[in-house]
């Protein structure tokens, strides 16, 4: 059984907290098939922005370190928490975990 990309995006946002796009879709490919920069913020992203599960917001560095002003802006990603439990995402199996996990499944099963 795979988990679809929304939920996987809300597992990661949930685990390691606000996150770019690119941030998201590195750790996305560990968790399903390959997928493009252009589809995740094209129809997932904007996809679950439209649903208010997740929001953008600017992170533009620590006001009192000088070389922070020098860096440009992040938009990072993160969970509408009054709408999502943090806490329910925050175990996800990858796709290879699931598959060991359902050939221990049908190990039992065969055994009895």
């Amino acid at each position: 059984m795979s988990n679809s990309i929304s939920q996987v995006v809300l597992h990661l946002l949930s685990k390691n907290g606000p996150q770019t796009s690119k941030q998201l879709l590195s750790h996305i490919n560990g968790y399903r098939e390959t997928i493009s920069h252009k589809y995740l913020k094209s129809k997932v992203l904007d996809n679950m922005k439209n649903q208010n599960l997740i929001h953008k917001k600017i992170y533009r560095g620590d006001s009192n370190d000088p070389k922070s002003s020098k860096i440009k802006p992040l938009w990072l990603w993160n969970i509408n928490e009054n709408k999502v439990n943090k806490v329910a995402h925050m175990e996800l199996n990858t796709e290879r975990e699931n598959d060991n996990e359902q050939a221990k499944q049908k190990d039992v099963v065969n055994e009895i």
